[in-house]
């Protein structure tokens, strides 16, 4: 049975330097720096007025509800846009038939991405699930219309990539962290084996730096990038030797067994998740775990933001709600364990009870899903 968990994702910055915007609004500055202005990619003149403008919801004695600041907060960004001079890019009715990786599928929304309009996002909505397309003639975006190089992870191209990691240290606080979530996830969902004992394959590991956590307690790791830029500085740093290799390559060219393959904001990048998933469990051993996090496409960010949304990139050509994903990962022949949702774009207002109350109702953010070979035992 599907165990469902909320949380809001902590700030562990040592740093008590805060910001705070307006009557509702206050943050760390690291949170709001690196985990809001980072995201957004926004001047933050731009963003610092849309979070200190009131959430006017109460005018007619509303309750603090997610439907009533959701509309507050959806006036709130249309008013700072126009200020601004800022093109909206609204969420339209569209009738469109693609392929994709649940096969042929109708998509009856559409928006613009506000980063660059040359690409969209079409969505099927009774299902929560998207996919990048070119505007010019809603053809399929590929996974090599990106460059994962020097560029990607240096922050040089607009609208695409994580920023400068060579300068990000909290990456690997935020690497501390997901071991020790993973140790308490593991336990929670019943597993026999220890994370300490366990052989780990990262699918995306980039620079490396949630690998090098895990290599430090002990447990056995390997990964994969297709980014030669990426393999060549995780050996640099850490010493690991990561296969610049796709999951497919991989899975037909080694026979190793693992007990855990993770993949952190990795599944929006493929052309076919579905065929990913199945490499998994391919070369997962007999109860062994999997483990993904990706944006949602339910997100209270969406709904607000709309073609601003932070997770509408050119690089991700997939676009998941909890259900999409789950019903995935069931074709794929897993077991759901767990699902658990993070949100933390909005942690400062009304000091996190937006946030919370998004998780309740299945507006989160990320999605992270625990699933498990079925073993014949």
């Amino acid at each position: 049975m599907l165990k469902e968990v909320s949380t809001v994702m902590s700030n562990n910055n040592t740093d008590n330097e805060s910001i705070k915007l307006g009557k509702n609004f206050s943050d760390t500055l690291d949170h709001y720096r690196n985990a809001i202005l980072r995201l957004m990619q926004l001047d933050e003149i731009v963003l610092n007025k849309f979070f200190s403008l009131p959430l006017n919801f109460s005018n007619n004695n509303e309750i603090f509800s997610l439907k009533n600041v959701t509309k507050a907060l959806q006036q709130n960004w249309t008013e700072t846009l126009t200020m601004f001079n800022r093109n909206n890019t609204e969420i339209c009715s569209v009738n469109l038939k693609l392929d994709s990786c649940f096969g042929i599928m109708n998509f009856d929304q559409f928006v613009k991405l506000a980063r660059n309009p040359s690409y969209g996002v079409a969505i099927n909505s009774a299902v929560g699930f998207g996919v990048l397309v070119h505007t010019s003639d809603f053809s399929r975006v590929k996974n090599s219309e990106t460059d994962y190089e020097s560029d990607y992870f240096q922050g040089d191209i607009g609208g695409v990539g994580y920023g400068n990691l060579n300068n990000q240290k909290w990456r690997i606080q935020k690497a501390e962290r997901l071991v020790n979530e993973l140790k308490a996830i593991l336990f929670q969902v019943g597993s026999r084996t220890q994370l300490e004992s366990m052989t780990v394959l990262d699918v995306g590991a980039g620079y490396g730096q949630f690998l090098s956590q895990l290599k430090n307690i002990g447990s056995r790791v390997a990964g994969l990038d297709i980014s030669e830029h990426a393999a060549t500085n995780a050996m640099n740093r850490f010493g690991l030797a990561i296969h610049q290799q796709s999951i497919q390559e991989f899975s037909r060219s080694h026979s190793e067994k693992f007990d855990l393959i993770t993949m952190w904001d990795y599944i929006e990048h493929p052309d076919d998740p579905l065929a990913d998933l199945l490499c998994c469990f391919e070369i997962l051993s007999e109860g062994g775990y999997l483990v993904i996090k990706t944006p949602s496409v339910s997100a209270l960010e969406y709904e607000v933001f709309e073609g601003y949304y932070h997770s509408f990139k050119r690089e991700h050509l997939n676009y998941f709600s909890p259900n999409s994903l789950a019903q995935l990962l069931i074709l794929a022949g897993f077991d759901l364990k767990m699902k658990i949702g993070i949100s933390h774009m909005f942690q400062g207002l009304h000091a996190g009870a937006l946030t919370s109350l998004a998780i309740a109702n299945g507006k989160e953010s990320d999605i992270l899903i625990i699933a498990q070979k079925k073993s014949n035992v």
